[in-house]
C-alpha cells in the first residue's frame, strides 16, 4: 500500500496563528465577514476537528493508496442537522498551485466521508439495490459540504491563480471544464471599511499589516489608540510571528498592560522610523547614480532583454527589494520606444552603436549582411 501526501501539505505551519485562528469568535468572525457574507455564525455552533487526515484510494489492480492532508484550522459547524467542514489555510507566500491544494485538502475530506458511509453500509449489510451496491453509496446518502478559507498575510499582492480554471491552458473548451473557485482573503490589500467590521482583535492585526510598511503606520495606531494601548495578547504575539519583527518582540517585554495586553503606542514612533530609514537605505542603493541605471536598463534593452529579466538581474546586481528594482527599471523602460530596424553593419558602426560582443575586428572591409537590433528611440 502506498502512501503520500500533496505536495505543499503536511509541512509544520506558524503554530501561534493557528491558535489564533482556533478561537471560536475569531474563526465564525473571519468566516462570517468573508468567505460567507452575509451568514452569521455562531460560534457555539463549532466543533474543533482533526487537523489531520487520511483517506484510502483504490487505483489500478485492486492496489490502494493513502492519501493524508494537515490542515491548519478545521472546525465543523453543525446547525441542526447540517453539517459542514470549515478550514482556514495561512499563507504569507504566493503559491501558484493554491486552488489545486484547496481542491485536494477539500477533496480528501469528501473521500473521507464517502468511505466512511461505504464501511458503514458493508457492516451493516443494508443495501439491496443493484445500482447502489456496485458503488456503496445509497440513493439518499449525503456528504457534509467543505469551505476552505486561504488568509494571505504576504506583502506582495497576491498574483497567483484563484480558481482552478486559471491553472488550465486556454482553449475554445475550457469553459465547459468544471471549475474550483477558492476563498482568498488578502489582508493587506483589504479596503479600510471592511478592517473596520471586525472586532477588538481582529481589527488591529489586519489595520497593522496593511499599514506597517507605509508611513501611514503611527497614524494608524494612534487614531486607534483606545486598541492599541492595550492589545490583546493573543492580537500581538499573532502579529509578532507574522511581521517576524525584533522590535516588536522587544514591546512584547517592555510594554505589558497591568491587564496582560501589550500598549503598542509605546514605541510606536521607533518602529515606523526604523522602517523609514531601512526603506530610505534600501531605495538610495538603486539611486545612487540615476545615470548608471538609466545606462544598465537601457543597455539590457538595447540587446533585446525582456522587462521582467531586467527586473530580475538589477535585483540581482544592486542588491534591492522586488519593489525598488521593479519600480527603478520600469521608471527608464517607459522612456524607451523599441523599434526594429534592418541596417547594415558599416551603417551600424557608423552611427556608433556599440556592436563589439559581436564583430571581430579585421583587415577587410565590414560584412554587408543585414542585422536586425532594437534601436533605442533618442539614437
Amino acid at each position: 500500500m502506498a502512501k503520500g501526501t500533496i505536495r505543499g501539505h503536511g509541512k509544520p505551519k506558524d503554530a501561534v496563528t493557528a491558535l489564533f485562528w482556533r478561537d471560536p469568535d475569531n474563526f465564525a468572525e473571519v468566516f462570517s465577514k468573508t468567505a460567507l457574507k452575509g451568514c452569521n455564525i455562531d460560534p457555539q455552533d463549532l466543533a474543533d476537528e482533526d487537523t489531520s487526515e487520511e483517506t484510502l484510494l483504490k487505483v489500478l489492480d485492486g492496489a490502494h493508496i493513502t492519501l493524508k492532508q494537515i490542515r491548519d484550522v478545521v472546525k465543523s459547524l453543525k446547525t441542526g442537522e447540517k453539517l459542514i467542514i470549515m478550514g482556514i489555510e495561512n499563507q504569507d507566500y504566493i503559491d501558484y498551485m493554491m486552488p489545486f491544494r484547496v481542491w485536494a485538502l477539500d477533496f480528501i475530506n469528501v473521500a473521507r466521508q464517502i468511505s466512511v458511509i461505504q464501511n458503514k453500509h458493508k457492516n451493516d449489510k443494508d443495501i439491496s439495490e443493484p445500482d447502489e451496491y456496485v458503488s456503496g453509496f445509497k440513493k439518499d446518502d449525503r456528504i457534509n459540504g467543505v469551505i476552505t478559507l486561504v488568509i494571505y498575510y504576504g506583502e506582495k499582492p497576491w498574483d497567483g491563480p484563484t480558481k482552478l480554471s486559471d491553472m488550465i491552458t486556454d482553449s475554445p473548451y475550457k469553459p465547459f471544464i468544471a471549475d474550483y473557485p477558492m476563498h482568498l482573503l488578502d489582508v493587506r490589500r483589504m479596503p479600510d471599511d471592511e478592517i473596520n467590521e471586525f472586532s477588538d482583535k481582529i481589527r488591529p492585526l489586519f489595520g497593522f499589516l496593511k499599514y506597517e510598511k507605509t508611513d501611514k503606520l503611527v497614524d494608524y495606531v494612534n487614531t486607534n489608540e483606545d486598541i492599541f494601548s492595550d492589545l490583546p495578547p493573543e492580537t500581538f504575539d499573532t502579529l509578532m510571528e507574522i511581521t517576524h519583527s525584533p522590535e516588536l518582540e522587544r514591546f512584547g517585554k517592555e510594554a505589558r498592560t497591568a491587564k496582560g495586553g501589550v500598549n503598542m503606542c509605546y514605541g510606536i514612533q521607533v518602529y515606523a522610523q526604523k522602517y523609514a530609514r531601512e526603506h530610505a537605505a534600501e531605495y538610495a542603493k538603486s539611486a545612487v547614480d540615476e545615470a548608471t541605471i538609466k545606462t544598465f536598463v537601457e543597455t539590457a534593452q538595447f540587446y533585446g532583454q525582456n522587462l521582467s529579466a531586467i527586473i530580475k538581474d538589477f535585483k540581482a546586481k544592486f542588491n534591492v527589494s522586488d519593489e525598488i528594482a521593479e519600480e527603478d527599471v520600469k521608471k527608464y523602460w517607459k522612456k524607451l520606444v523599441h523599434h526594429k530596424t534592418t541596417i547594415s553593419c558599416r551603417n551600424a558602426v557608423r552611427r556608433s552603436f556599440c556592436l563589439y560582443p559581436f564583430l571581430r575586428y579585421h583587415s577587410g572591409p565590414l560584412l554587408p549582411a543585414p542585422l536586425t537590433y532594437y534601436i533605442p528611440q533618442h539614437l
